[in-house]
């Protein structure tokens, strides 16, 4: 009897949780378009796409320049069905570069995204 008591405890406790955080998809694009100003910091906007529920989001930016960010964390508040991250990259000198910043979610749900922009300077 206290047995099976325990095991209605446990299930309705399972049942009645709410599901934790998890990440659906993710999107990078610059904020604005760096035209052509030299010595331009553009603004990459990572949005993360999640269920709703409040969690921590464990990130990192990786540029196709080879820098690497280290793991970041971005608190998201319960109700809440995307969040917004940010990248400064910081262009310098003439020319013209190709740019591409990859947003790699860690954690709670592995999901990769990738923005492209052109920093060009004559």
């Amino acid at each position: 009897m206290i047995t099976a008591l325990i095991a209605i405890g446990v299930l309705a406790f399972l049942l009645t949780r709410p599901a934790p955080l998890q990440v659906s998809v993710a999107t990078v694009a610059p904020a604005a378009d760096p035209g052509t100003s030299c010595g331009a910091t553009v603004d990459v906007v990572g949005t993360i796409t999640t269920n709703g529920r409040p969690g921590a989001i464990t990130y990192q930016w990786v540029r196709s320049d080879g820098q690497v960010s280290g793991e970041l964390t971005q608190s998201v508040a319960d109700g809440a069905t995307s969040t917004q991250v940010h990248l400064l990259w910081t262009f310098s000198g003439s020319g013209r570069y190709p740019a591409s910043a990859t947003l790699r979610v860690l954690r709670p749900d592995p999901v990769d995204a990738v923005g492209h922009f052109t920093y060009s300077c004559t």
